[in-house]
C-alpha cells in the first residue's frame, strides 16, 4: 500500500499567487463580516428555504442545450440569484458562504479532499462575488415588479459571472504560471450562458414567490 500524498499547502505556490489568495480571502472576509453587520431578516423562512436549498444544490448541475457548445446551469448559482433578489445583499452573502464551504467539503470523498487554502480561497471568491454584484442590483431593484427584476438579472448575471470567473482564473494562472486570458477563455467563458439562465430562472422564481404561488 503506497502513502497517501500529501495536500499541497498555501507555501507550495509561487508569491505573487501566495498574495493573491491572501488579499481574496482578507476582501471575502471583510465583506462577509460586513454582511454579518447588516444582516435582517424580515422573511426569516424564506432565508432558512433558500439556505438549505443553496446547500443541497451546491453540486447540482443541470445540461443546457446549446448545440455544439458544452454548457450547464449551477442551480446554486440559481439559488444566489433568487436570494439576491428576494432577500438583499447581506443575506444572500452569508447564504453564498455557507453554500461555498458545502460545495467544497460536502461529499468530498467521492473526488478527494481539497487542500484547506483552496476551501478558504473557493468560499472567499464567492462571498466577493456575490458582494459586488449585490451593489447594482441594489439600486436597480427599485421595486419588485417583473421587468424591473429583468432588469436586475440582466445585470447581476454578466457581473457575477464575470467576477467570479476572474477571480478563480487569476488564482489558476498565478499557481500555473500562465497568461490569465488563456485560462479565463479557455475554461470559464463556455459557461456564461448558464449564469444568464440561472438569473433568469431565478426572476421567475422571486415574482412567483411574491404572488404566493408557492403557498
Amino acid at each position: 500500500m503506497t502513502a497517501a500524498t500529501p495536500l499541497p499547502t498555501l507555501r507550495t505556490l509561487p508569491l505573487a499567487a501566495r498574495a493573491y489568495v491572501t488579499a481574496v480571502v482578507i476582501a471575502g472576509a471583510a465583506c462577509f463580516s460586513v454582511a454579518l453587520a447588516y444582516l435582517r431578516l424580515p422573511h426569516p423562512w424564506l432565508f432558512v428555504v433558500l439556505l438549505g436549498l443553496a446547500m443541497a444544490t451546491s453540486a447540482a448541475k443541470i445540461d443546457l442545450p446549446l448545440g455544439r457548445s458544452q454548457s450547464n446551469l449551477s442551480l446554486s448559482h440559481a439559488v444566489n440569484f433568487w436570494a439576491l433578489f428576494a432577500l438583499g445583499p447581506a443575506p444572500t452573502v452569508c447564504i453564498a458562504t455557507v453554500s461555498a464551504w458545502a460545495q467544497c467539503t460536502l461529499r468530498v470523498h467521492l473526488k478527494g479532499r481539497n487542500p484547506l487554502y483552496r476551501v478558504v480561497f473557493s468560499i472567499a471568491s464567492l462571498t466577493v462575488t456575490v458582494a459586488c454584484a449585490a451593489v447594482p442590483v441594489s439600486l436597480v431593484l427599485a421595486d419588485g415588479t417583473a421587468a424591473s427584476l429583468l432588469r436586475a438579472a440582466a445585470v447581476a448575471a454578466p457581473l457575477y459571472f464575470f467576477v467570479n470567473s476572474t477571480l478563480v482564473a487569476g488564482a489558476i494562472a498565478l499557481s500555473t504560471r500562465q497568461p490569465v486570458i488563456a485560462i479565463w477563455h479557455r475554461n470559464f467563458l463556455w459557461s456564461a450562458p448558464s449564469y444568464l439562465a440561472g438569473a433568469a430562472l431565478a426572476a421567475s422564481a422571486t415574482t412567483a414567490s411574491e404572488r404566493g404561488w408557492f403557498g
